[in-house]
């Protein structure tokens, strides 16, 4: 049997571990926050430049044809 003083000595070691990861999960939580932040603002910018080519087609097509031509796939913002 331990006594209380090991016991005492075994649970603060054991607390100081478990702060140790508690520590090591949230900055790989704050780096994986920031990644996913950044991976929207990639996704984010490529939508805005494909509504912008999307929309230059449109106003192409209709200068040249009077009217928005199909190209194949439907074309949506």
């Amino acid at each position: 049997m331990i006594s209380h003083d090991e016991a005492i000595q075994q649970n603060h070691e054991k607390l100081v571990e478990l702060m140790e990861k508690i520590r090591s999960l949230e900055i790989k939580l704050v780096e994986a926050e920031k990644q996913e932040m950044d991976w929207r603002k990639i996704v984010t910018q490529n939508k805005n430049h494909l509504n912008d080519v999307k929309r230059e087609a449109r106003e192409l097509s209709i200068k040249l044809f009077g009217e928005e031509k199909s190209v194949g796939y439907p074309v949506n913002d």
